[in-house]
């Protein structure tokens, strides 16, 4: 796919605005395996800790506001970021099936993904989390140079060739780009009035604490999609070093996620006492570089350099009601759980 530097910036900067303000506000990090997998273990396994308590509720929140940005993306802002498949097939199903399983079983085993290791793990430093980004990002490299994933899922999903030489970048119109400029304002200055008001009226903190995570994963879910992350074939294209599918637009959203997120989290985050709508941060205190993290990280390294999908992407995909991701996210969730169960037995 072409290469799309302003589009991907902006979506790179909403990504890096939602997880800063995440962890400024509300005190938790963005890591949507491990939002997703709360959920899914609170209405899939027995266990009271879980199920409608605080915790919870938020990560419920979280993740319908990642499905209502899907919905606008799809449906209005930018409809040409998301996959189309126009036929289906039974291999298709069992593609998409199996990917799900590896991503559930290795972002659980892991303990984090692309949000919570790549953007917000690095942002803190977190040694744990850059093995992770090296081991999942060097076998997704491998899926694509040495088996030639790209190639392989445009095959799957009857995805035409295009018609002639596609140029190497593209660039908004005029008119889309005031779109881009206005949204990435309009979430500032929202999270701006969020800070204000809490500061001035300290009692409003519990009113804004829970819509807050509504709007966190609204906001997350318009990077994904701006960005181009929903896009298999644009995430995979990033791998694609030297190659004909070569897209390096995941550089701007590593710009403008990450390293946003690597200045802010240094310089003021996480300098402050606590949160400003909590009590503490609720930080990860995993350190050990072990061998869950190394097995699940090649495990969700084979899928995500098969398929281009992970946790965050996936869901914002519900939009399209394509078949094929609801079937991944299903059995995403059968990973979660399936871990959860090795896990509880003493398994793993």
């Amino acid at each position: 796919m072409p290469f799309t530097p302003i589009e991907s910036s902006v979506g790179g900067l909403l990504i890096g605005l939602s997880s800063s303000a995440h962890l400024f506000l509300n005190g938790d990090i963005s890591g949507m395996s491990g939002i997703a997998g709360s959920c899914i273990r609170g209405v899939t396994v027995q266990s009271k800790e879980q199920f409608m308590t605080l915790p919870w509720i938020k990560s419920v929140l979280y993740i319908l506001g990642l499905i209502i940005g899907g919905a606008m993306l799809r449906g209005f802002i930018a409809p040409q970021q998301f996959l189309v498949i126009p036929h289906s097939n039974p291999s298709q199903y069992l593609m998409f099936a199996l990917g799900g399983l590896l991503v559930g079983i290795g972002t659980q085993l892991a303990n984090g993904c692309t949000s919570g290791h790549m953007i917000c793990g690095i942002a803190r430093l977190s040694k744990r989390s850059f093995a992770a980004v090296m081991t999942f990002c060097g076998v997704a490299f491998l899926m694509v140079k040495l088996f030639h994933s790209i190639d392989m899922l445009n095959d799957l999903l009857n995805q035409e060739p295009s018609q002639g030489k596609l140029p190497f970048y593209t660039l908004p119109s005029w008119q889309y780009s005031l779109v881009l400029i206005a949204i990435l304002l309009a979430v500032v200055i929202v999270y701006a009035l969020v800070i204000l008001t809490a500061k001035r009226a300290p009692n409003t903190k519990n009113v804004l604490l829970l819509p807050l995570y509504l709007f966190d994963g609204f906001v997350f879910a318009l990077g994904l999609g701006l960005s181009g992350m929903v896009h298999p074939a644009k995430v995979l294209g990033f791998f694609d070093v030297f190659g004909s599918h070569f897209d390096p637009s995941l550089v701007c959203v590593a710009v403008g996620a990450i390293l946003f997120d690597l200045v802010l989290f240094q310089t003021y985050i996480l300098r402050q006492p606590a949160p400003v709508l909590s009590d503490q941060f609720c930080l990860p205190k995993a350190s050990a570089i072990d061998t869950k993290l190394i097995l699940g990280s090649v495990l969700f390294g084979i899928a995500w350099g098969t398929l281009g999908i992970c946790p965050g992407p996936a869901i914002v995909n519900l939009a399209t009601l394509a078949p094929q991701f609801i079937v991944f996210n299903l059995m995403f969730a059968v990973g979660v759980i399936l871990k959860y169960i090795a896990q509880a037995v003493g398994f793993i």
